[in-house]
């Protein structure tokens, strides 16, 4: 039988008519059961009277959750004719179960006050009964003083029924609009039994609150150099709403103030003005000296840079006149005379790239010629790879050196080529010192002898000698007397006078004839120039030997190339001559075959190639924007710049 929220069960048995039933059955037990998620406690439970016929006593009692409700009958209790419907009255009631939830929350927190960084555990737990909500705590999570969060803080059910939860938050900000506190409501729908190990975690990060001081705390301006024909730029400062600036610009010439401002910085947060920079024919150093109330960053005491904290708050910005990037040679040597620089002039701070240059000295026809003891490269050359204020210029490989010692006077020409990578703000000289590279000696032409008494007043002969040095006669020599210019070969013992009153003539000298000279040992022909030399008694060869001297003509005038040049006669046999002496013999062999290449600039600027050419030499060259130009060149030795193209011919 259903009451509310708990039932009560019904005892029925059979009993035979007339029969006392208390003899077999002197009680009856009812059960008294619950309903689900309901409680039932005897304290609330009694019969209600008068008790109905056949009833003597009720009593209650606890069994568990249910209560036994043990009715006794009145005896005796005669069973009638009919049935018997026994019917208790009682007073009760069944009252909801009350279920708990507990569990922990984990804080991740910095910079609050509630709850204390860092990361802190609290336990919570709340009673209800089943289905019923409720709040069973409130989370709290406040930054600490001069803090705020600008990230929400979050409080998140990581172990738990989702269902059951419902955690709202509540926001609160301070006067600037800064969230500062949220607080977390925990509301909790209680289900048919109790739950414990529950987790919640809450993050919350706060940051200090930006309140800057009433600074200026920079400005921008480009400090490149100014053009030399003026400009105008603006500069802009920056800073905090009030803070006050003054500007002032002057010019290095004439200390005048060209520029001179003040403000206070409004709620744009900067201020910017225009700076007019005049035309000037010279160079300018404008100077900028910013005051006001300048944040400590700023670097305020001389020299101002390197600033590591800021930015200077004084400054300067420059412009500068074209700037001359020159090379030339130099040499103490006192038969040298050293040409005009090759001078060109820059905007500074360019970016000019490959630039070409030549230099010169000479020297008059009777001197001693030009001649290299070393090479000089493209190293050699003085102020390369500078930084501002000097140019950067790098010399480029291979310089081309040309030598004429036939002329009068004698010429030396050196082209190069440089990569200027910037020019700097002061003008630049790259000189070569030709002392490091020149052989210094001194031919003489005296009259030699064995003897004295030969020299005096016997037969003496010419004979070409060198000395270290750049004397006048033989009475300024201090050292020894040499063969050649290389000064390795000492001249013979014997007497020497330059006196004009001694008279000599030159040995008689043998001709044979070669070949126009050549660079290669590669064969010519035809061998038609009569060259001479001394057949040195008791010797009869019709052909120089190896150190022999050789002389263009029957005057004794020597040979005098200044690198190794190859002369082919008969048998095609080339001598090798330095110095106007033989170095070298041997045979000569077939010169390769040359090929016919077109180069083609197809850019505006100046672009270099180089080839080996059919007699061996290395040539370089030049081609100017857009221009063409054929060569004969050996098969795979052609080099060119980026820009240049090239097809290729037929042999040559």
């Amino acid at each position: 039988m259903a009451f509310d929220n708990f039932t009560v069960n019904v005892v029925s048995f059979n009993e035979t008519e007339g029969v006392d039933w208390t003899q077999s059955r002197p009680s009856v037990t009812l059960i008294i059961t619950p309903n689900a998620g309901y409680a039932i406690n005897v304290a609330n439970f009694s019969p209600i009277n008068p008790l109905p016929n056949y009833v003597d006593s009720v009593t209650f009692s606890q069994s568990g959750a249910n209560i036994e409700c043990i009715i006794l009958y009145t005896s005796p209790s005669v069973m009638p004719s009919s049935d018997v419907l026994i019917a208790l009255c009682i007073n009760g009631s069944a009252s909801l179960i009350e279920v708990s939830v507990a569990g922990v929350v984990n804080y991740y927190t910095t910079f609050t006050s509630t709850p204390t960084p860092p990361s802190s555990t609290a336990p919570y737990s709340g009673t209800g009964v089943i289905s019923s909500t409720s709040e069973i705590t409130n989370l709290a999570v406040i930054a600490a003083t001069g803090y705020y969060f600008p990230v929400l803080p979050t409080a998140s059910l990581v172990v738990g029924s989702l269902t059951d939860y419902s955690i709202v938050s509540t926001l609160i900000n301070d006067a600037a609009g800064n969230l500062i506190q949220v607080n977390f409501a925990v509301n909790y729908t209680f289900p048919n039994y109790s739950v414990t190990g529950d987790r919640i975690v809450v993050t919350a990060n706060a940051a200090e609150i930006y309140s800057p001081s009433i600074k200026i705390q920079s400005y921008s301006m480009n400090l490149a150099n100014v053009i030399v024909s003026g400009e105008t730029r603006p500069i802009t400062i920056y800073g905090i709403t009030g803070a006050a600036w003054q500007l002032q610009v002057t010019e290095s010439v004439g200390g005048t103030t060209i520029g001179q401002f003040s403000g206070t910085i409004d709620s744009s947060g900067s201020a910017t003005e225009s700076i007019v920079f005049p035309l000037s024919a010279v160079d300018v150093d404008y100077t900028f000296t910013l005051t006001g109330d300048l944040a400590n960053t700023f670097c305020t005491v001389a020299p101002y840079t390197p600033c590591l904290t800021g930015q200077p708050s004084v400054w300067q910005i420059h412009q500068y006149t074209a700037q001359d990037v020159s090379f030339n040679l130099t040499s103490t040597f006192s038969s040298i005379t050293i040409g005009a620089a090759d001078t060109k002039s820059f905007t500074p701070l360019g970016t000019p790239g490959i630039t070409a240059y030549s230099v010169s000295a000479s020297k008059p026809g009777s001197s001693q010629n030009f001649i290299f003891n070393t090479t000089p490269i493209n190293t050699d050359w003085s102020n390369q790879n500078g930084t501002n204020p000097i140019t950067d210029q790098a010399v480029q490989t291979p310089l081309t050196i040309d030598v004429n010692n036939s002329s009068d006077p004698k010429t030396l020409v050196i082209s190069l080529n440089t990569d200027i990578s910037e020019v700097g703000t002061q003008p630049l000289l790259s000189v070569l010192n030709l002392d490091n590279f020149l052989l210094s000696y001194t031919e003489l032409t005296l009259c030699y002898a064995a003897t004295e008494t030969a020299l005096c007043c016997g037969t003496s002969e010419s004979r070409t000698i060198f000395v270290q040095g750049d004397v006048a006669n033989l009475a300024g020599v201090t050292g020894d007397l040499y063969t050649d210019a290389t000064l390795q070969t000492k001249a013979a013992d014997g007497y020497y006078s330059d006196d004009s009153g001694i008279s000599c003539s030159p040995s008689t000298l043998t001709a044979f004839n070669t070949s126009v000279g050549n660079s290669t040992g590669n064969c010519s022909t035809p061998q038609i120039t009569p060259l001479y030399f001394q057949v040195i008694s008791p010797a009869t060869n019709q052909a120089p030997l190896i150190g022999d001297d050789v002389f263009t003509d029957t005057n004794g005038t020597k040979l005098n190339p200044t690198s190794t040049t190859m002369y082919y006669i008969a048998s095609l046999t080339a001598y090798g001559v330095n110095l106007h002496k033989v170095v070298s013999i041997a045979p000569c062999t077939t010169p390769p075959t040359g090929i016919s290449y077109t180069l083609q600039n197809g850019t505006n600027s100046d672009l270099t190639f180089s080839y080996t050419n059919t007699s061996g030499g290395f040539v370089t060259g030049l081609l100017g924007g857009f221009e063409g130009q054929t060569i004969c060149a050996q098969a795979n030795t052609v080099l060119y710049d980026t820009g240049i193209s090239i097809s290729t011919g037929s042999s040559c």
